[in-house]
C-alpha cells in the first residue's frame, strides 16, 4: 500500500474516533450538568418549602404576640409576612431565592420544579394557611375591638377584647388548625425528596454510561495513534534517515554510495530515482576531472558552499599538501590555501560577486623561498545559467618576478646616492639661510628687549608703591571680619536656645497627646459598658413581655403579674432611652477627643518643622561663623604677602639693570656672527651648482 493510502485510512480513522470522543464529552457536560440542574432545584425547592412551614409558624407566633400586648408592631409584622407570601410585596433582601423580586411564594415553587401533584399538597396546605389566616384576623379585630356584621364583615365597632383574641389564638382550635397545616406541608418534603432522589440517580447513571462510551473511544483512539506512529516510524522515518544519509555521503563526495531498497512506495520509487541520478553524474563528472587533470598548470574547483571539488597534482605540490586529491575534498578554501577555515580567499570572492578576476599572489613556501604568481578565478555557470563552481588557475612568476626586481634594485641605488648628496646641500644651504636670518631677528629683539628693560624699571617702581597701599587695606579688613564672626558666635548660641524651648514645647505636646489618647479610651469602656447595659434592658423588655404572655393566658389569677411584668416593661425601656442619651453624649466626647488629638497631631508635626528650621538656622550661622574666620586668615595672608611682594620687588629691579648691561654685550656678538653667516651662505651655493651637474 502507498503511503498516502495508509495514511489516510489512518487520518480518516483518527478523525472519526475524535469527533465520537467530542461527542461523548458533549453528552458527559450536558449529563453533569443535568445533574446539578436537578440538585439546585431540589435544595431551592425544599428552601421554599421550609419558608412556606417558617412563615406559617412565625404567623403564629406575631399574632399570638398581638393578642397579649396589643402592640402595633406585632400586626405590622405579620401583615408584611402575608404580603410577601402573596407577592404583594417584595421578597427580604436576606432571602436566599429572588431576593427583592416581588413573586408569590407558589409562583417561586412552579418555576423551580414542583410538579402538579406535589403542587397540589402545597395548596392544600396553603389553604388551610388562609383557614388560619381568617381565625388570626378575627383575633386582632377584637384586639382592636372590630367584629363581624350579619354578612361576615368586620364593620361592627366596640370595645377592644384581648380575652376574646387570646382564646382565639391560644385555643385549642386554633392549635388543631396548626397541626393541619403540618401534615401536607410534611408529605409534599418526603414527595419531593423521592421525586428528586429518583431523578438524580438517572442523571447520575447517565453520567457513569457517557464516561464508559467516552473512556472506550479515548482507548480507540489512543491505540490508531499508536499504530500511526509506528506505521511513520517504520514506513516513513527510517527510510526518510536513509537518504539522508546517502545525501550526506554524496555531499561529502562518496559517489560510489548505493541505496538499498525493495519497497514499492513513494520512497522506493524516489530511492531508485537517486540512484539513476548518481550513476549520470558520476559519469559527467569522471569526464570533467579527466579535463582538468591533463592541464600542466596548478588548477582547482570549489563549490558554491567554497569546498573543494577538485585539485591536480601540480596545485597540490605547489602548497605542498601530501596526499592524494580525495584527501582534500569537501575542505574549505581558506583552509587549502592559508591552513585558517575561516580567512577570505579570491575563491571566496569571485563566488559572492559572480564575476572573474585576477591577481598578484606570493606563496610561502617551507624551505624559506616565496614563490610569485599570478591567479586567474573565474565562476562556472549551469545549464541554467546559475552558479555551480569556481575554478581557480595559478601561473608561475617567480623567475620574471626575480629578473625586475634586480634591476630595480640597481637604478634605485644610484638615485638614492645622488639624492642623498643632493638633499644634505639643500639642508647646508637651508640652515644658513635660517641661521641668518635668526640672527636679524636676534639683533632686532635684543634692540627692542633693551628699550622695554627701561620701561620694566620704571614699572616695578610703580609697582612696589601699591604693593605698601595693599598691605595697608588687607590689615583692616582681617580687623573687620573678626568683628564679624563674634557676631555670627552670638547669633548661633540664640539659635540654640530657641531649639531647646521649641523641643521643651514638643515634649508637652506629645504628653498631651497620651493624655487625650487615655481619654478616649476610658471613653470606649464606658461605651462598652452602657452596650451590656442596653443589652441587659432588651433582654429585660423581652422577659416583660413573655411575664404579660403568661400572665394573660392565667387568666383573672395572673392579672396582678401582669400589672407587675409591664412596669418592669416600662422600666426597661425608660433604661434602654437613658442608656442611648448616655451612648450619644459618650460618642461626642470620643469625637472630640478624636479631633483634640488631630489638632495636637498638627502641632507637633508644625513644631518639628520649626525644629528643623531653627536647626539649620543654626548650621548656616556655624558655617558663616567659620567662613568669617577664614576670610580673616586669608586676608591676614594677602597682607603678609603684599609685604614680601614689595621686597622682592626691589630685587626685580636690580636683576633688570644687570640684564640691561648683558643684552648691549650680546648685540655686538649676533652682529659678528651674522656677517660670518652671510660668507657660509655664498659658499654652499657654489656646491649645489657643481651637484646639479652630477644627476642624470
Amino acid at each position: 500500500m502507498s503511503i498516502s493510502k495508509a495514511s489516510s485510512a489512518i487520518n480518516a480513522g483518527i478523525i472519526i474516533l475524535t469527533c465520537l470522543v467530542g461527542y461523548f464529552v458533549f453528552q458527559l457536560y450536558y449529563a453533569i450538568q443535568n445533574n446539578l440542574d436537578l440538585a439546585r432545584n431540589k435544595e431551592i425547592a425544599v428552601q421554599l418549602a421550609g419558608e412556606l412551614m417558617e412563615s406559617s409558624k412565625q404567623l403564629t407566633s406575631y399574632v399570638r404576640q398581638y393578642a397579649a400586648t396589643g402592640d402595633s408592631r406585632y400586626e405590622k409584622i405579620y401583615f408584611g409576612i402575608v404580603d410577601e407570601r402573596a407577592g404583594k410585596t417584595p421578597r427580604a433582601a436576606s432571602r436566599d431565592v429572588a431576593p427583592g423580586q416581588k413573586i408569590a411564594l407558589t409562583d417561586l415553587m412552579k418555576q423551580y420544579g414542583v410538579t402538579a401533584d406535589e403542587f397540589t399538597l402545597v395548596e392544600k396546605g396553603n389553604q388551610l394557611s388562609d383557614a388560619l389566616i381568617a381565625l388570626e384576623t378575627e383575633a386582632m379585630n377584637a384586639v382592636k375591638g372590630i367584629y363581624k356584621d350579619a354578612k361576615g364583615d368586620y364593620t361592627v365597632k366596640g370595645e377592644p377584647n384581648m380575652e376574646r383574641a387570646r382564646e382565639l389564638v391560644f385555643g385549642p382550635a386554633y392549635n388543631a388548625e396548626t397541626e393541619k397545616i403540618m401534615a401536607p406541608l410534611n408529605e409534599f418534603f418526603a414527595t419531593l425528596e423521592k421525586r428528586t432522589s429518583a431523578q438524580v440517580a438517572a442523571s447520575v447513571e447517565r453520567v457513569d454510561r457517557n464516561g464508559l462510551f467516552l473512556c472506550f473511544a479515548l482507548a480507540l483512539t489512543l491505540l490508531l495513534s499508536l499504530i500511526s506512529a509506528v506505521y511513520a516510524r517504520k514506513g516513513i522515518c527510517r527510510p526518510l534517515e536513509r537518504l539522508s544519509d546517502f545525501a550526506q555521503k554524496v555531499m561529502a563526495g562518496d559517489y560510489a554510495s548505493r541505496i538499498e531498497t525493495h519497497s514499492n512506495n513513494e520512497i522506493g520509487t524516489l530511492s531508485r530515482a537517486l540512484d539513476a541520478m548518481l550513476d549520470k553524474l558520476e559519469s559527467q563528472l569522471a569526464f570533467s576531472r579527466g579535463v582538468l587533470e591533463t592541464l600542466p598548470v596548478p588548477c582547482a574547483v570549489f563549490d558554491t558552499e567554497d569546498k573543494l571539488a577538485f585539485a591536480n597534482a601540480p596545485m597540490l605540490s605547489t602548497f605542498e599538501h601530501p596526499g592524494k586529491m580525495e584527501d582534500f575534498i569537501g575542505m574549505a578554501s581558506g583552509k587549502f590555501y592559508y591552513n585558517d577555515e575561516t580567512r577570505a580567499t579570491s575563491i571566496t570572492r569571485c563566488l559572492e560577486s559572480g564575476e572573474a578576476a585576477s591577481m598578484d599572489f606570493v606563496v610561502e613556501r617551507k624551505t624559506g623561498k616565496p614563490m610569485h604568481a599570478d591567479i586567474f578565478t573565474k565562476p562556472m555557470l549551469d545549464d541554467k545559467g546559475r552558479l555551480s563552481h569556481a575554478i581557480l588557475i595559478l601561473l608561475d612568476t617567480t623567475t620574471t618576478f626575480e629578473q625586475q626586481e634586480a634591476i630595480k634594485r640597481n637604478s634605485e641605488t644610484m638615485r638614492g646616492v645622488a639624492a642623498s648628496v643632493l638633499d644634505l646641500l639643500q639642508a647646508a644651504n637651508a640652515a644658513c639661510e635660517q641661521l641668518v636670518s635668526v640672527l636679524v631677528k636676534t639683533d632686532k629683539a635684543t634692540a627692542e628687549t633693551t628699550e622695554r628693560m627701561h620701561d620694566t624699571l620704571t614699572a616695578m617702581e610703580q609697582m612696589n608703591m601699591a604693593v605698601l597701599d595693599i598691605s595697608k587695606n588687607a590689615s583692616d579688613a582681617a580687623a573687620s571680619s573678626d568683628n564679624m564672626r563674634n557676631t555670627a558666635t552670638d547669633g548661633q548660641n540664640i539659635v540654640g536656645q530657641v531649639v531647646s524651648s521649641i523641643n521643651l514645647v514638643q515634649k508637652n505636646s506629645l504628653a498631651l497627646r497620651a493624655d487625650m489618647e487615655k481619654l478616649s479610651d476610658e471613653a470606649q469602656s464606658i461605651n462598652q459598658i452602657m452596650t451590656v447595659i442596653s443589652d441587659i434592658a432588651d433582654q429585660t423588655n423581652l422577659l416583660a413581655l413573655n411575664a404579660a404572655i403568661e400572665a394573660a393566658r392565667a387568666g383573672d389569677a395572673g392579672r396582678g403579674f401582669a400589672v407587675v411584668a409591664d412596669e418592669v416593661r416600662k422600666l426597661a425601656e425608660k433604661t434602654m432611652s437613658a442608656t442611648t442619651e448616655v451612648g450619644s453624649a459618650i460618642e461626642n466626647i470620643q469625637q472630640g477627643t478624636r479631633r483634640n488629638m488631630e489638632h495636637v497631631d498638627r502641632a507637633v508635626v508644625s513644631i518639628e518643622e520649626v525644629t528643623g528650621l531653627a536647626n539649620t538656622s543654626g548650621d548656616r550661622l556655624k558655617d558663616i561663623v567659620e567662613i568669617t574666620a577664614l576670610s580673616a586668615d586669608m586676608v591676614r595672608a594677602i597682607a603678609t604677602a603684599s609685604e614680601q611682594q614689595s621686597a622682592s620687588s626691589a630685587q626685580i629691579n636690580e636683576a633688570v639693570e644687570a640684564v640691561d648691561s648683558t643684552l648691549k654685550d650680546v648685540a655686538v656678538v649676533i652682529a659678528d656672527a651674522n656677517n660670518a653667516a652671510q660668507q657660509l651662505n655664498g659658499q654652499m651655493a657654489e656646491i649645489r651648482q657643481l651637484m646639479d651637474k652630477l644627476k642624470p
